[in-house]
C-alpha cells in the first residue's frame, strides 16, 4: 500500500476532513445502539460546531487511488500534493500520528497525519470520524523509513 503524508496547514486539513455521510447507511444506522447512536450524533455535531460541512455537495479530488499508484513514482518526485477522496476502512493511532487506510471504487492508500504538521486542533477532528465515513484529504506522496511506498 503506498502512502499521502498529509502536511497541509491546519485550516486546509481541516476543510478537508469532509464527513460526507451520517455514519454509514440506513441498515447499519437501525443495527446500533441507542448509545452508539447518540454517540455519533454527538461527534457529527462537534465537526459542524469546528466549521466543518459533513455533506459537502462536491469534492475537490484530483486522483483516484488507483491513479496515484499508478504515478506514485512521479508524484514522489513532483511532492505533487494529491488529493483523494473515499470511504474510512482502517484508523491506526501511534501517538501524535494516524495511519487511514481510505477507499474508492479503484482501490486502496493510506493517509499519514502526523499532529505537528497539521496542528492540534485539525488533529483532533480525527477521533470525530468513523470507519465507513468518507474522508477528503490532500497531501504529497511519501515513502516510509523502510523504503515502502
Amino acid at each position: 500500500m503506498h502512502g499521502i503524508y498529509s502536511q497541509m496547514s491546519a485550516d486546509a486539513f481541516a476543510s478537508a476532513l469532509l464527513v460526507c455521510t451520517l455514519r454509514g447507511n440506513l441498515v447499519q444506522w437501525n443495527r446500533m445502539s441507542s448509545h452508539e447512536r447518540a454517540d455519533r450524533l454527538h461527534r457529527l455535531e462537534q465537526l459542524r460546531s469546528r466549521g466543518v460541512n459533513p455533506y459537502p455537495a462536491r469534492t475537490m479530488r484530483t486522483h483516484t487511488c488507483a491513479s496515484v499508484s499508478a504515478s506514485f513514482d512521479g508524484l514522489l518526485t513532483q511532492q505533487s500534493p494529491v488529493v483523494i477522496a473515499g470511504r474510512i476502512r482502517a484508523v491506526r493511532g501511534h501517538g501524535k500520528s494516524t495511519f487511514l487506510t481510505i477507499e474508492d471504487t479503484t482501490g486502496q492508500f493510506q493517509v499519514y497525519v502526523k499532529q505537528d504538521a497539521v496542528g492540534a486542533d485539525a488533529y483532533a477532528q480525527i477521533a470525530l470520524v468513523d470507519l465507513g465515513d468518507f474522508l477528503e484529504v490532500e497531501g504529497t506522496c511519501f515513502r516510509t523509513k523502510t523504503g515502502e511506498p
